[in-house]
């Protein structure tokens, strides 16, 4: 059927409205390259002067990046109205319908006149005259000019109102570009798609993070990360991958699942665990290849976290995972598998657990660490850092848990197990209520078991006997305690002058 080309077209095609945006995000990339080198020059010079400049003027962005980073938000915005404009052409030649588009205008004028705009065809009367039949077909044609007409009239109209839209979205961009980039016209275009998915990073004070990933961006976003995993930090590269929404983040994992299997690295079903290992592994900054050198690094299989399967998972507020042990069995395994469920490489500190080896098995028949604190009511979780933490157990006619007695003040490391003070009636919920408030002892927990995981390392670099008389030796005053220092004092949560 051909089509009645009765309504125009606009003459520019939303592709090329968008080659012409992505030309102008090419272009000023070279800008965003450039203040990023300058921006990385910036801070070696203040690291190498670390401690005499003021925190204000270390940390205050110099002239060049912050021209760079207003020429790439113009640049940005400019090209985002462009594409904007774009979905308005899209609208206004295909997609709109009410008022319909031009393509559906002029089908719906094709398809009425391929069905003679609904009036047939004069009969033929048997004995008519040919005045009679005269007579009828001007009766014909005038009904179809008549309908035609009419069809017409409510077409045009049609297209009036869908031509003011085009010129009202013309209208509204171009007072954007007037204007230029602000706050509520970067979330408007970022809203309708129009912007690209790292410009949560252009725009930091735009308040984009609070808005949900448009789905055509989230696809985008995807695409994004895995063509250029390098080019931003791991604190940006995790910004973005937060923004984007569950298909879009199973699409993703997908994708990194599959890197895996074209490497040899995975074969058969994965789980939900498999796939957290791949969410917090790539959330290290790492791109496809990278976690298949990481799955290959730690010997990651499709069966590797099968020992964590049934076990209580405690979150964070960051959502990282703990796992709650169900007495010792296990632990160090268990251990060992939530440092790498973490995104860590376990591989790299097992010397530091093997150095500890008496907190998971005890010598001769004595009970190891782990065993004292299960056997005893206590109660274990496995931490990101590929330590454990204990609560111990309840008092006895006020008596202290006998697992309380090893901690003193905060808590108290004994190789690879942390060991909170007091005693608890619950202490599984002792540990719940840790992790997800995240602190302990106004100490913030990520800071506070990275300090108590050095003094892991620090126990296993020196033994059991000699790490205890070479602390002791130090003095109780953990301020001037060359271990408390190097394992950090604010970290652990000391206040010294």
């Amino acid at each position: 059927m051909h089509e009645y080309q009765i309504f125009e077209y606009y003459p520019v095609t939303t592709a090329q409205v968008k080659a012409v945006a992505d030309d102008t995000r090419h272009r000023v990339s070279r800008v965003h390259d450039l203040v990023s080198q300058v921006e990385s020059a910036h801070r070696v010079a203040v690291e190498a002067v670390e401690g005499q400049l003021e925190d204000s003027v270390a940390n205050a962005p110099t002239d060049t990046v912050s021209t760079g980073s207003a020429i790439n938000q113009t640049a940005e915005f400019a090209a985002a109205c462009l594409e904007y404009f774009g979905t308005a052409i899209a609208v206004f030649n295909i997609d709109s319908s009410d008022p319909r588009s031009v393509l559906k205008l002029n089908s719906a004028y094709t398809i009425a006149s391929y069905d003679g705009f609904g009036v047939p065809s004069p009969p033929t009367e048997p004995g008519a005259t040919a005045a009679d039949r005269q007579r009828a077909h001007d009766d014909y044609l005038n009904d179809y000019a008549a309908a035609r007409n009419a069809l017409l009239g409510t077409l045009r109209a049609e297209y009036a109102r869908l031509d003011k839209e085009l010129d009202d979205s013309a209208s509204e961009i171009g007072q954007m570009l007037e204007r230029g980039p602000n706050n509520s016209d970067v979330r408007t275009l970022w809203q309708a798609g129009a912007l690209p998915p790292y410009a949560v990073l252009v725009y930091p004070s735009g308040g984009l993070e609070d808005l949900p990933l448009p789905p055509s961006v989230g696809r985008e976003l995807v695409v994004y990360l895995f063509a250029h995993p390098d080019q931003f930090s791991v604190a940006e590269y995790n910004q973005m991958l937060t923004k984007l929404d569950d298909a879009s983040l199973a699409t993703m994992l997908d994708g990194y699942e599959q890197a895996l299997r074209d490497a040899g690295t995975l074969d058969g079903d994965t789980n939900d665990l498999y796939r957290e290992w791949i969410w917090w592994t790539l959330l290290t900054g790492m791109g496809p290849s990278d976690v298949v050198s990481r799955a290959q690094q730690e010997g990651v299989t499709a069966g590797t976290f099968d020992k964590l399967e049934g076990l209580e998972i405690v979150r964070g507020e960051d959502g990282r995972p703990f796992f709650l042990l169900d007495g010792s069995h296990d632990a160090r395994d268990v251990a060992r598998l939530t440092e790498l469920m973490n995104g860590r490489q376990p591989s790299l500190s097992d010397g530091r657990r093997d150095g500890n080896d008496w907190s998971y098995d005890g010598p001769l028949w004595f009970d190891s660490d782990a065993e004292l604190v299960a056997n005893n009511g206590g109660a274990l979780i496995a931490t990101p850092e590929g330590t454990l933490m204990a609560a111990p157990g309840p008092s006895s006619i006020g008596i202290p848990n006998i697992t309380d007695l090893f901690s003193a003040k905060g808590g108290t490391t004994w190789g690879e197990i942390f060991v909170t003070q007091g005693s608890n009636d619950d202490p599984q919920q002792r540990l719940r209520d840790i992790v997800t408030e995240g602190e302990l002892n106004d100490v913030e927990l990520t800071q506070l078991l990275g300090h108590e995981r050095i003094h892991s390392e620090q126990w296993a670099a020196l033994g059991y006997a000699r790490f205890i008389y070479e602390y002791l030796r130090e003095g109780t005053d953990g301020c001037h305690n060359r271990f408390e220092e190097e394992a950090g004092l604010p970290e652990g949560g000391y206040s010294c002058q």
